[in-house]
């Protein structure tokens, strides 16, 4: 059938520049992505750095996945504070020269793809965009979204038309680095629809197994499965044996999920899972959220108001995302295993200490976040 005569819309075109060193710049980018994908535009989403090489991004998250969990203290606010800082990420400097590398790669492929729109959820995505697009005479819309409670180092040296931030808090430190106000744009992290329109709790607690008379605690952490998780698990289903089913999420960390499986097997409060992929169903069976304050677990739990016990195991954005919702009295943390475990049973005990929690995240939270970014940047387009 031929088309002359007729108008036929073209098809918008997305790039999502991720990174797979960590959970949440791919869980912002599937969220995104998802948004996009309802409103027609194909969308691909792509490792950032996998356009220097494959080796290289895999060598990348290799290392971050060690470090968080068997060198947490590298992360610690000393080394972020003295080496990871803007300068790293300037012109001249070596770190940025070397992620600029990929640009010949990225601008083919953006060549290639034709693509009207990209956003990136990592800072280094964001430089290597930056200098692929340098000499690029086509408009494409350009934004790079922030996936911790935080400025990253080098976000302001990115030449971006748009900065998504989480709070409001962040953006008076960006315009002092440069970025302009218009540019910035407070719009919360994004988070899956499925997390946003959970099951009814209760039966959500029957498919798990939960009785309804417990209380059910989701310990988490993060997608790499670190910090002191068997040693709260130890506790938490001795000292809540009779009242509470605990649900530990293991993610990637296969070697936990394969020990806690053996050594849990016979107790029937204590529910053993692997990497997840989609944890709105648990979520929705849980009074207690006990995890490591990543961006993307600390977003979804306020989406939800699920009160939070965070887990400081390791340090650099993570302490920025815990201080962030531990000063606005969203949640709560510890500094032994046994303090947090203590912060776990107040808050069973005190519904009205779990309800006010509940409610400063809901205040927190921005659960049309992938429709603000989308708004803004068609908006942009039109003007």
């Amino acid at each position: 059938m031929s088309c002359k005569g007729k108008n036929v819309r073209k098809a918008m075109k997305l790039l999502i520049l991720s990174s797979n060193n960590g959970g949440g710049h791919n869980s912002t980018a599937a969220a995104i992505r998802e948004y996009y994908e309802s409103q027609g535009f194909e969308v691909i989403v792509r490792d950032c750095l996998s356009f220097l090489s494959e080796n290289v991004s895999e060598l990348i998250s290799m290392s971050h996945i060690m470090i968080y969990r068997h060198l947490p203290w590298l992360t610690d606010d000393t080394h972020t504070k003295i080496h990871i800082t803007n300068n790293m990420f300037e012109e001249n400097h070596p770190v940025r020269q070397f992620i600029d590398l990929g640009k010949f790669s990225l601008r083919k492929f953006i060549h290639e793809e034709q693509f009207d729109t990209i956003i990136c959820t990592h800072v280094f995505g964001g430089m290597m965009l930056s200098a692929a697009l340098q000499d690029e005479d086509r408009k494409i819309r350009t934004a790079i979204v922030e996936t911790d409670y935080c400025n990253t180092p080098g976000s302001a040296s990115n030449t971006m038309d748009f900065h998504f931030l989480p709070d409001e808090s962040l953006k008076e430190e960006l315009i002092h680095n440069g970025v302009s106000e218009e540019q910035i744009v407070i719009s919360g992290i994004p988070v899956k629809k499925r997390v946003i329109h959970h099951m009814d709790p209760k039966a959500a607690k029957k498919l798990y197994g939960v009785p309804l008379d417990h209380a059910h605690i989701i310990l988490m952490g993060g997608s790499m499965g670190c910090g002191p998780i068997p040693k709260l698990l130890d506790i938490l289903s001795d000292r809540l044996s009779d009242t509470a089913d605990i649900s530990l999420v293991c993610g990637n960390n296969t070697r936990l999920e394969k020990e806690t499986r053996e050594l849990y097997a016979s107790r029937k409060n204590v529910h053993i899972f692997g990497y997840t992929p989609d944890m709105s169903v648990l979520y929705a069976s849980a009074d207690l959220f006990v995890t490591k304050p990543g961006g993307i677990s600390t977003t979804e739990a306020a989406v939800l108001g699920l009160p939070m016990v965070l887990v400081q195991a390791v340090a650099g954005w993570e302490t920025y995302n815990l201080n962030f919702f531990i000063d606005r009295n969203a949640a709560v943390t510890g500094e032994t295993e046994e303090e947090l475990v203590d912060c776990c049973e107040y808050l069973l005990r005190n519904d009205e200490a779990r309800k006010q929690i509940s409610e400063n995240l809901l205040k927190l939270a921005h659960p049309d976040s992938a429709e603000i970014i989308y708004r803004t940047l068609e908006t942009d387009s039109r003007e």
